[in-house]
């Protein structure tokens, strides 16, 4: 292969067409490169955003339900005057109160933009919260009580209960008049009520199922 070598100015001017032409290619393979590399990034942080949001869940998930047992565990029953009170665990009444907060502002929300639909949905979180709200047991030497706040207070006699059965984590008792009592496992001092209840009433406690 022949070269034929320019001079003077026409070598000049090839030689600034060479270079700009080099100079374009290596901008170009650089944004390249770099729309490459964010595209990575971009990719990777949607990525790690979506294991993070699921490892988050489940570790706030299981906060909570240590937050209920450790609760349960510390908490100790508040004795009066002939009274023993085995109230719910802090653990349980924070939950109530935050998912309480967190409904409301779904509903001011959803009546904030119109969406009035949606916000008949949310009004059933707040009465489902009620319904479930972690309840107080209280007894003395005539009776047994079960009171939360909007609940109205049910109370069996001793000599009026007729049945304990247990269900997955909780223990109910049944009174002679249809008077129903349900106890958490999770209560504060739950197993100094139930030895209570079995003192008590004389019917031995089954096992959770």
């Amino acid at each position: 292969m022949t070269v034929f070598a320019a001079t003077g100015d026409g070598a000049r001017e090839v030689g600034t067409g060479y270079s700009a032409v080099r100079r374009y290619a290596r901008r170009k393979l650089q944004n390249d490169f770099v729309r490459r590399v964010r595209g990575n990034v971009c990719a990777m942080a949607r990525l790690a955003q979506l294991v993070s949001s699921h490892e988050l869940s489940l570790l706030f998930f299981g906060a909570l339900v240590a937050l209920v047992i450790v609760t349960s565990i510390l908490g100790r029953p508040k004795r009066l005057a002939g009274l023993v009170e085995f109230p719910a665990p802090l653990g349980a009444k924070l939950i109530a109160w935050a998912l309480m907060a967190l409904w409301m502002l779904l509903l001011v929300a959803a009546l904030g933009v119109g969406m009035y639909w949606l916000a008949a949905v949310f009004a059933i979180g707040p009465a489902y919260t009620i319904w479930r709200w972690p309840a107080t047991i209280s007894i003395d030497e005539w009776q047994v009580s079960r009171f939360a706040w909007c609940h109205p207070r049910v109370t069996i006699r001793w000599n009026e209960v007729e049945s304990i059965s247990a269900s997955r984590d909780t223990f109910e008792l049944k009174g002679r008049s249809g008077a129903v009592i349900r106890i958490s496992i999770y209560q504060v001092g739950a197993d100094e009520l139930m030895r209570e209840i079995v003192r008590q009433t004389g019917i031995a406690v089954p096992s959770l199922r």
